[in-house]
């Protein structure tokens, strides 16, 4: 476990002097498959997204998801513009204990809305993400997160 953790410590240093410029987004979010640190790396209409975390449940593993996601369009409430969200990404696990667990794949379509506050470099997202498991069986996977980003 330990050496799993510390791997996902050193591919996520390695990975975020790479973003680092304008357009990267660091932040947390809350959801399936994982708990964990997001990225988001902002072009014109485009965003390269991903996830690294942790899910407790089946006595735990370790996640990640990353994809690109593409603003469809947008919507305001009041003066509040909100980017409806669609793409393309990939999501693993791997178990962190010796259970029944198995290494799992899926692809997905990820599916949101999000929020730019104006006057400050933040942002709140809101991911449903159907597909298909094709590791360790072949089925219907679908995941769902809850985030926010603070944009450098």
């Amino acid at each position: 476990m330990k050496k799993i953790a510390v791997v996902a410590l050193l591919v996520a240093l390695a990975v975020v002097p790479v973003f680092a410029a304008e357009g990267l987004g660091l932040g947390i979010s809350f959801g399936y498959p994982a708990t964990g640190v997001s990225f988001s790396y902002a072009q014109k209409d485009f965003d390269v997204i991903g996830t690294v975390g942790w899910n407790f449940s089946d006595n735990g593993y370790l996640a990640a998801e990353a994809g690109v996601n593409y603003a469809w369009t947008s919507f305001n409430i009041d003066r509040a513009k909100f980017d409806v969200t669609a793409g393309l990404a990939g999501a693993t696990w791997i178990p962190l204990n010796d259970n029944s667990q198995k290494l799992g794949l899926a692809v997905t379509v990820p599916v949101g809305i999000d929020y730019d506050f104006r006057d400050i470099p933040l942002e709140i997202f809101f991911r449903v993400s159907p597909g298909v498991q094709i590791i360790p069986d072949t089925g219907f996977y679908i995941g769902g997160t809850l985030g926010v980003l603070y944009h450098f």
